[in-house]
């Protein structure tokens, strides 16, 4: 429930109360998404490591790394998930 925290302090070498990641779901108290997770980039809020470098002419590239749609970079393969989607289907 909490990794994501981690792994956004990696990219952007702050602390969640200054990255706003602080969950992986986003807080949603009357559950109409039904537990949905972070996918969107312009939820973290100071600039990453990815933006950085690309700013400075490098590459970026980002594969299924949370919470990168949208994201500044030149090769993006976002991470996205919903409760609905893993569920598995009902057996008949």
């Amino acid at each position: 429930m909490y990794a994501w925290r981690v792994l956004h302090r990696v990219v952007t070498g702050v602390n969640p109360a200054k990255h706003g990641i602080c969950l992986n779901t986003v807080f949603d108290p009357l559950e109409k998404e039904r537990r949905a997770y972070r996918s969107n980039a312009q939820d973290i809020r100071v600039p990453t490591v990815y933006q950085l470098a690309r700013k400075q002419g490098l590459k970026t590239s980002l594969a299924r790394w949370p919470v990168s749609v949208g994201a500044e970079a030149d090769w993006l393969f976002p991470e996205m998930w919903r409760r609905r989607w893993l569920a598995c289907p009902d057996s008949q």
